[in-house]
């Protein structure tokens, strides 16, 4: 009989657990394309997030009587808070530019975060950086240039910009993340992050969108899918499955979350991609495949 406490699977439970992570996340542009149609996107952010730090609760509290591990719970808070102020504006930006772009573009403008994330380490951490990131960023430029191309001019649309500057701030939440996880109770960071993007987005809501009940509740199953599965699972399982993972692995499996966004773009929607827009789809994967495959050196 298969041992899911083995060794194998301790090995490989980080890689799973991101690989569900980026199914999730990129089904849910789809379920956040279908939220906008019906309400707002500062309220329908607003609301899965708070929907998905609900459903963490219980969690919490669970994993805390089954395991009652001390971890550091000020620091979990610490983390928690920095990665939700950064999680705020780059949820919001997201969620704004799927109101222009379609789902299964916005996912792979999304994804150039994976090449964001080693630029800023060198801001931030002075980290090296190999030759091929530099190989990387000047295709993802060129994919960018062809799926943002409208008619014969180049023309960068307002989605597309709000979604390129998003990839930004994901790649600072995953460096934020990174950085300060260790000994710290991951669900306690998730749900303080999905927290401060519901206080914050709300005063957002607040002074921008009106709060219309009926709409809502026609939005029921876009905030559920978006707020349990992508707010509340999914981010937690990103933590866990950074805390063990390879980074240069981790990077490269969270980088489907853009073929899941156009395959299931595809079958819900029925949005299909125009020749141009595939090629730069295809060209901005090739780039985000080169810059996180392992030297030959690498141990698997």
């Amino acid at each position: 009989m298969f041992d899911f406490r083995g060794e194998y699977m301790h090995k490989y439970k980080g890689s799973v657990l991101l690989l569900i992570t980026a199914f999730i996340w990129g089904s849910a542009f789809v379920a956040q394309s279908v939220g906008n149609d019906l309400i707002k996107p500062y309220t329908f952010n607003c609301l899965r997030s708070i929907i998905g730090a609900i459903s963490l609760i219980p969690v919490y509290l669970f994993m805390k009587k089954k395991y009652p591990k001390k971890y550091d719970n000020f620091k979990s808070f610490k983390t928690g808070l920095f990665s939700g102020l950064v999680l705020t504006i780059a949820t919001n930006l997201q969620q704004v530019g799927l109101v222009y772009t379609e789902a299964g573009k916005a996912g792979f403008i999304t994804s150039l975060y994976i090449l964001f994330v080693p630029l800023l380490g060198i801001i931030f951490f002075r980290n090296k950086v190999a030759k091929k990131l530099w190989i990387s960023i000047a295709i993802a430029i060129i994919g960018f240039y062809f799926l943002s191309i409208y008619g014969n001019n180049f023309k960068l649309e307002l989605g597309d910009s709000l979604l390129l500057i998003c990839g930004v701030f994901f790649a600072l939440q995953i460096l934020i993340i990174d950085k300060f996880i260790k000994n710290t109770n991951v669900i306690l960071v998730s749900i303080v992050q999905l927290i401060v993007v519901f206080i914050l987005t709300g005063f957002i809501m607040i002074y921008q969108e009106p709060f219309v009940l009926s709409t809502v509740k026609e939005a029921w199953f876009p905030l559920l899918y978006a707020g349990m599965l992508s707010s509340g699972i999914a981010y937690t399982l990103q933590i866990f499955g950074q805390r063990d993972t390879d980074p240069t692995l981790a990077s490269l499996i969270m980088s489907l979350e853009s073929v899941f966004a156009v395959i299931t773009a595809f079958i819900v929607l029925n949005q299909n991609l125009l020749i141009h827009e595939m090629i730069g789809c295809l060209l901005i994967f090739t780039a985000i495949i080169i810059s996180q495959t392992p030297k030959r050196s690498a141990k698997w």
